[in-house]
């Protein structure tokens, strides 16, 4: 509101000012509710940064939640030499129909593809990618925890045991965004995010990790 203060410095404001609810809170003087974020440990200074030159890749997975009139998301990360797991690429369009969602696969490596297992069935997406020659799986599990505790461990780890590239931009906003339900009487309720909650990206993220993450496939 400063008259004083020009457009570049706004600009540059904007910039460098971590977070959407960082940037509420500091440029808007917004009161932050320190309870409700469901990834506190989510910093942007950490956890995105672009996948490194000369990357030794171990395996590579992209995650799908797919949308009908919700977005589709596809996330694609990479499990490292040294175990820590790096984003690459994100696909995220509403109203994407089987075709958009196979010709996007077709631009990127050699992947395992984990899919919502609820995205299957006879005439599901799965199987459409299937019938295309692409050996697209069902998650092996939907439960939320699950889902919650995979990212949230690996965002609390140190050193970081996780990188978002800047190109992710929509999972990136959604993990800045999401909170926890709240009840009428100002509970907090640590199962489920809040009504309305936009958690594609997050989700295909969640459906990588399955893959990607030893706690799933008992390796120590």
């Amino acid at each position: 509101d400063n008259y004083h203060n020009g457009e570049d410095f706004l600009d540059e404001l904007l910039a460098t000012v971590p977070g959407e609810r960082f940037k509420a809170q500091e440029l808007r003087g917004e009161f932050i509710d320190v309870q409700g974020p469901g990834f506190p440990e989510f910093d942007p200074r950490i956890h995105i940064r672009m996948p490194p030159e000369g990357m030794k890749v171990k395996m590579r997975v992209i995650g799908i939640d797919f949308g009908t009139i919700s977005p589709t998301a596809m996330e694609e990360f990479v499990l490292l030499e040294d175990g820590r797991i790096q984003g690459t690429w994100e696909f995220y369009q509403r109203n994407a129909n089987e075709k958009q969602i196979y010709e996007a696969l077709a631009t990127r490596p050699k992947s395992h593809i984990l899919v919502d297992p609820s995205s299957g069935g006879e005439y599901g997406l799965i199987k459409f990618l299937n019938r295309q020659g692409v050996n697209a799986r069902p998650a092996p599990a939907k439960d939320w925890g699950i889902r919650f505790r995979l990212l949230g461990a690996r965002l609390a780890a140190r050193p970081p045991a996780i990188f978002f590239s800047p190109e992710q931009r929509n999972l990136i906003s959604e993990v800045e965004n999401l909170a926890f339900a709240e009840t009428k009487n100002g509970e907090v309720l640590l199962d489920m995010w809040e009504k309305g909650a936009v958690d594609h990206g997050y989700d295909a993220l969640a459906y990588g990790l399955m893959k990607l993450d030893p706690a799933m496939n008992k390796v120590p």
